[in-house]
């Protein structure tokens, strides 16, 4: 299958979520990135975006293989973060995440409201290019991260989606694809409505230029010369194999044997 779909699915996600939740910018792909501001003491909402498991079945039960009818674990990680002034080095700050209050529960699950909106009814375009991404949405759930040892609560939640991908093969063997063009349907549609700075824009960028034309092309076709065979008749566009000789009578003696089945 191809894991460019999950990479769309992802990216389309990160967009259609920014600036439209209580979060803002602060919408990462894969990982939490760099915060603008960071004072010390001061909690911020943070949302991460993951692409977990994928798995599927062929389209095709007889022949089997791809394409596939998959399926991708889409994971928000809503969170609260505090900075904090690092113990070894007072200069760096790093970010934790605080036992929860009513206060953030509220926040969580306004930010979990936000972001269902912005995926599934708004008609912002990077809304609707994110609905593009996949062909339905199987089934959506909604937890709370608790420390695995302490079993604090935390200011922390995972939203999950299971949405079936689009399956398309790569097309970046063909010459005539240029830029975003080369990645598959419906990835280079999408990527297209991106703004070109956007991180999801510069990734999508990225991504095509290294599904450049290969150096050895593919063999689409094979023409077979006649001229080197003197047995072989016709052109070199259109030739006829020869006809194998009928085989000779045997000389030697026949042996005959006979069975029954019963």
């Amino acid at each position: 299958m191809s894991a460019l779909s999950r990479t769309c699915l992802r990216l389309a996600a990160v967009a259609a979520i920014r600036d439209v939740t209580l979060a803002v910018d602060n919408v990462f792909d894969s990982r939490i990135g760099e915060l603008p501001t960071l004072v010390e003491n001061e909690i911020k909402p943070v949302v991460t975006v993951f692409t977990e498991e994928q798995s599927g079945d062929s389209v095709s039960h007889q022949a089997g293989g791809p394409p596939f009818r998959a399926t991708v674990d889409l994971i928000f990680e809503i969170a609260m973060v505090i900075a904090q002034v690092e113990a070894t080095d007072e200069s760096r700050m790093t970010l934790a995440t605080p036992a929860t209050s009513a206060d953030m529960e509220a926040s969580l699950d306004f930010i979990e409201a936000q972001i269902g909106i912005a995926l599934f009814e708004s008609y912002a375009p990077v809304s609707v290019a994110f609905r593009k991404a996949y062909n339905r949405i199987h089934s959506a759930s909604s937890q709370r991260f608790v420390q695995p040892t302490a079993g604090d609560r935390v200011a922390m939640r995972y939203v999950t989606i299971k949405a079936e991908v689009v399956d398309n093969p790569l097309l970046s063997f063909d010459a005539a694809r240029t830029g975003l063009a080369r990645l598959p349907a419906p990835f280079a549609e999408i990527a297209a409505s991106w703004a070109l700075d956007s991180p999801e824009g510069v990734t999508a960028a990225a991504l095509a230029a290294q599904l450049a034309q290969p150096t050895v092309p593919l063999l689409k076709s094979m023409r077979v010369n006649p001229t080197t065979n003197p047995a072989w008749s016709g052109s070199v566009e259109h030739w006829t194999p020869p006809i194998p000789p009928t085989p000779a009578a045997p000389t030697g003696p026949v042996i005959r044997q006979d069975w029954t089945l019963s």
